[in-house]
């Protein structure tokens, strides 16, 4: 069903423009639907709270109070993919309507034609996002799931798991990153990604309880909670511009982490390079064991062949940054398997404390579990 928002401030162009999209709905007998009208942006943006986003918002734009440009921003910053029609007497604010990615811009009196026209476009396009899938790969075969279906994602061990509205499915054993495996749901607007292993779908989030819930999630993307809500910061100078309004879902895919993954495959790379170097640099015996002698001068007295201690070497290098990966992949000290998202969203690294114990460990992780082997492997190449 497509529910629609009018929202004028005269209360004959409401009547009139909720007529036309009664005569739309009329003649499109395929197509149910419900029209809300609205006489001001906040009676509006009171009743998206209430009851969920619209599918299609009809606004004017010149309006006491919030304006039609406003009660857009308003919505794009509640995370609302709703499109947007500007109805209005005036076509200075087109430039305004591109900042809220508005479907169309129409100037009073609007033709009937012309807007089923619209109309029509809109609803192709939902149609065309409601039908967009993905094909999951799982134990039972391939699985078309529609993106609309999907709450959230995240990773178990090795596979995804799809928490959708009719069930859970899991996929099988992923062979590349979590990011890149999950890269068909991040091109859509509607999901983004919320940790190392999980992605969330916005259409799904009906509210949140209270601002202490955004404010671990701001420290978390690097950002002030009026970064957040898209307000002026009130710490800051009266005469300081408020922030500007940017797409909530681009604010949340901005990138604040260090990519551990291309530092793993580097210290693999190097790893396995080095253990080449020192097969050709130095075959035979390597002396791989030293004792001290009464004066002060080292004698080796272990012995191994390079053909066995380097493999070992970039072996072990490959387990333990595994490791480290699996590590990551599950949050460091969050347990493995299924974990309540409430509970995960509440370990988050959210406070100063808990982001600086992060850093401790990667660089702990970097250093033990990366970089020490190939120190090792450069260290007995030096020797012999």
């Amino acid at each position: 069903m497509l529910r629609i928002a009018v929202c004028d401030d005269e209360e004959n162009q409401l009547s009139q423009i909720t007529l036309l999209l009664h005569a739309y709905l009329q003649s499109r007998p395929n197509l149910k639907g419900q029209v809300d009208a609205f006489l001001s942006g906040s009676a509006l943006l009171a009743k998206t709270e209430s009851t969920g986003s619209f599918d299609l918002y009809v606004l004017d734009i010149l309006m006491p109070g919030l304006s039609g440009i406003d009660t857009a921003r308003r919505l794009r910053a509640l995370g609302d993919g709703g499109d947007i029609v500007y109805l209005t007497s005036s076509n200075d604010f087109a430039a305004d309507s591109y900042d809220v990615q508005a479907f169309f811009y129409l100037l009073k009196p609007v033709e009937e034609a012309k807007l089923f026209q619209v109309l029509d476009k809109v609803v192709e396009k939902q149609n065309q996002r409601r039908s967009r899938a993905v094909l999951v790969a799982t134990a039972d075969g391939p699985r078309r799931i529609l993106l609309e279906h999907i709450r959230y994602v995240e990773r178990v061990g090795r596979c995804m798991r799809y928490y959708c509205t009719d069930g859970i499915v899991d996929s099988q054993t992923i062979r590349v990153s979590f990011r890149e495996a999950a890269g068909p749901l991040l091109s859509d607007r509607r999901f983004c990604p919320c940790g190392a292993s999980f992605v969330l779908n916005f259409q799904h989030v009906t509210g949140v309880s209270g601002q202490n819930t955004l404010e671990p999630l701001a420290d978390v993307l690097g950002l002030t909670l009026a970064d957040l809500m898209h307000c002026h910061d009130s710490r800051q100078k009266d005469d300081t511009p408020p922030v500007p309004l940017e797409d909530f879902f681009t604010m949340l895919r901005r990138q604040h982490t260090v990519d551990w993954h291309s530092v793993r495959t580097a210290l693999l790379a190097l790893s396995i390079a080095l253990a080449l170097w020192g097969i050709f640099a130095c075959p035979g015996r390597l002396a791989v064991h030293w004792r001290t002698l009464s004066d002060g001068s080292l004698q080796a007295d272990g012995w191994m062949s390079s053909l066995v201690i380097f493999p070992l070497f970039a072996g072990f290098e490959f387990l333990s940054l595994e490791l480290w990966n699996n590590f990551e992949q599950t949050g460091y000290y969050r347990r493995w398997g299924e974990v309540n998202l409430f509970i995960i969203h509440a370990m988050s690294f959210g406070t100063p404390l808990t982001r600086l114990m992060r850093l401790v460990l990667d660089l702990l992780f970097f250093f033990c579990f990366g970089f020490l082997l190939p120190c090792c492997e450069a260290w007995l190449i030096l020797l012999n």
